[in-house]
C-alpha cells in the first residue's frame, strides 16, 4: 500500500487525465474504445443474454455508451465524473440488482477490496457475473521492470496477483471463476506458458551491465521462484477474470 492520493486528490487527477488525454493513451477516447470493445467481448462470452449492467469505474462512460450501444441496459458509477448515463459516487451508492457488474482497473484503488467485492456480489442477480481486471503483481512484466512498472502510481492502493483476487472471490461467495487467456487490449496475443528465467540471457545482460549484477541476481531469483509456485498468468501482465454466485 503506497501512500495513496486523498478522494480529492484522485478526482482531480482523473478529471485532468481524461480532458488532456493525448493520443493512444489509456485515456484517449479512441483508444478507450478499443480496449472497452475487447472488454466487452469478454463479459458477452461469460453472460449470454444481455440484460443491465453495471460499471463501476466508469470514467468518462465509454465502456457504458458502448455497452448500451450494443443492446445493453448499462449505466456507471464513477467518482471523478457524472453524465446521463454515469453516477458520480461508488458502488456503495448505487441501488439496485444486475446481471453483470464490471470493474475495469478499479479494484487496485478502493480501500477495501473485499467490502467491494462483497457490496458487489450483494448488487448481482442470481445468475449475475462480476468482472475484475487489475494489474498483475506477480507477472515477468512486474518483475522485470521493478520501480518502472506501469502499475506503481500514487492512486493505485494495492497491488493484486490472480490468486489474492480469485481468493477473496471464494470468501465473498463467488464459486464459478475463469481468467481471460490473455491481456485484454488491442494487439494483445495468447502468451505461451512461462517455464522460467534463463540463465544464458541474464548472463548476457550482466555482461553488458555489470554495475546491475545484483539487480539481476534478484530477478534471476524472483522469477525462480514464480514459476516454482505459480504455473500460468505470469505472462499476462493484466489479468482479467469473471465469477458467479
Amino acid at each position: 500500500w503506497p501512500e495513496g492520493f486523498t478522494e480529492s486528490d484522485t478526482k482531480d487527477y482523473y478529471q485532468t487525465k481524461y480532458t488532456t488525454a493525448e493520443a493512444s493513451t489509456y485515456y484517449d477516447p479512441d483508444y478507450k474504445l478499443q480496449i472497452s470493445n475487447i472488454e466487452l467481448d469478454f463479459v458477452e462470452s461469460a453472460v449470454k443474454k444481455r440484460g443491465s449492467l453495471l460499471d463501476v469505474g466508469a470514467g468518462a462512460g465509454h465502456f457504458v455508451d458502448l455497452a448500451r450501444s450494443r443492446g445493453w441496459n448499462a449505466r456507471g458509477v464513477d467518482l471523478s465524473f457524472a453524465s446521463e448515463f454515469v453516477d458520480q459516487g461508488t458502488i456503495d451508492d448505487v441501488s439496485g440488482k444486475f446481471d453483470a457488474i464490471t470493474m475495469w482497473d478499479v479494484i487496485e484503488h478502493v480501500e477495501d477490496p473485499e467490502s467491494t467485492i462483497l457490496e458487489a456480489s450483494e448488487k448481482l442477480t442470481k445468475t449475475g457475473v462480476l468482472v475484475i481486471e487489475t494489474g498483475n503483481y506477480i507477472s515477468t512484466d512486474r518483475i522485470l521492470n521493478e520501480s518502472t512498472w506501469w502499475a506503481f502510481h500514487p492512486d493505485h492502493r494495492w497491488f493484486h496477483s490472480p490468486t489474492v483476487i480469485e481468493n477473496l472471490l471464494r470468501k465473498s461467495g463467488f464459486n464459478s471463476i475463469e481468467f481471460a487467456k490473455h491481456n485484454l487490449r488491442p494487439n494483445a496475443e495468447t502468451p505461451t506458458d512461462y517455464i522460467g528465467p534463463s540463465l544464458f540471457e541474464f548472463f548476457i545482460k550482466a555482461l553488458k551491465r555489470p554495475h546491475r549484477i545484483a539487480d539481476y541476481v534478484r530477478q534471476f531469483a524472483d522469477l525462480k521462484i514464480l514459476v516454482q509456485r505459480h504455473s500460468n498468468l505470469l505472462n499476462i501482465g493484466i489479468f482479467a477474470i469473471t465469477a458467479r454466485k
